[in-house]
């Protein structure tokens, strides 16, 4: 029997359609997927990564000492040990690594106690003796505080956490120290206010002039020490309102004890003054005088030959 001519051309259409329903990209689940010469001029969509994949920030602890929050680990320290100083990069893991140990220091001024105080100068000089080590210093808030969150990349030892920067006048050398802080900057703060802290040395930077206070041709180095918080000078010790009131009280009780008894005294002299009759000698009259009272056997003798010379004087006048 022979095969009708009609399934020949009906094998034939449904080989060219599938042939090209194949060049148009559909595939079997029906599907149609772009092109290679329109993928390639497509934008790139963001780079996702899994739910397994996505970024692990390490946890922030606080610590009990400072030398456990300073405890370095292994890969910590190669970081560090690749910072450049003198360059104008802030941004980088080293920046990441010390954010995360500053925030794991202990809370409050205690810490000041364990801090070494060198020459600021020794910044300048000597930058990588001083990485990583924590410093105490003191200075004049410049009147600058900038948000810094959004210029920080975000890594595995700081994630995407606030962080502000200030600008610190350093008296001594005269020139402008960089403070990253891990906690907002205290209230108050006022151009030429004095502050302290204590932080972890990171680098120094060369970073231009602001352009709007000075010539952006110029540059200027900075340290750049990272810190938790910054406290005013005149508050690292506090007294409490109370003992601030006693004190005035007890200073104003004195200050007028010491005023009546300056009067009494002057009073008293005064009238010790107005009481005072000098001693005469009277001959004829041979009471007896107290033995209080008695005068000198000497002075008597005074007096009597400076009588004698002022009698001969009279004579001689007459």
């Amino acid at each position: 029997m022979r095969t009708p001519v009609f399934l020949y051309i009906v094998a034939a259409l449904w080989f060219l359609l599938s042939a090209h329903g194949s060049a148009l990209g559909t595939d079997r689940s029906g599907t149609t997927q772009p092109s290679a010469a329109r993928s390639a001029t497509m934008p790139l969509a963001p780079l996702t990564l899994p739910a397994d994949k996505q970024l692990k920030v390490m946890p922030i602890t606080q610590a009990g000492s400072v030398e456990e929050a300073l405890r370095f680990s292994k890969d910590e320290k190669i970081i560090l040990e690749d910072v450049n100083d003198g360059d104008s990069q802030l941004d980088t893991s080293a920046l990441n690594v010390l954010l995360r140990r500053a925030e794991m220091l202990p809370e409050g001024t205690g810490t000041f106690e364990e801090a070494e105080r060198p020459n600021p100068k020794d910044f300048w000089r000597e930058p990588q003796r001083y990485r990583g080590r924590f410093v105490q210093v003191e200075g004049l808030y410049a009147g600058r505080t900038t948000p810094w969150t959004e210029n920080v990349t975000p890594s595995r030892w700081w994630g995407k956490r606030d962080v502000w920067m200030v600008e610190l006048y350093e008296p001594k050398t005269e020139k402008i120290i960089i403070v990253f802080l891990t906690r907002k900057p205290p209230p108050g703060l006022a151009r030429g206010r004095p502050l302290r802290f204590a932080g972890i040395f990171y680098k120094v930077v060369t970073l231009p002039e602001d352009p709007e206070t000075g010539d952006s041709s110029k540059t200027h180095e900075h340290p750049v020490i990272v810190v938790k918080t910054l406290f005013h000078r005149q508050s690292a010790v506090r007294f409490p309102s109370w003992a601030l009131a006693a004190i005035v009280v007890v200073v104003a009780m004195m200050l007028t004890a010491f005023m009546m008894l300056r009067r009494k005294v002057a009073r008293q002299r005064a009238a010790a003054r107005r009481e005072y009759t000098p001693l005469r000698l009277d001959e004829a009259a041979g009471e007896d005088v107290p033995d209080g009272q008695k005068v000198d056997d000497e002075l008597v003798r005074q007096i009597e030959s400076y009588r004698l010379e002022r009698r001969s004087e009279d004579a001689d006048d007459t």
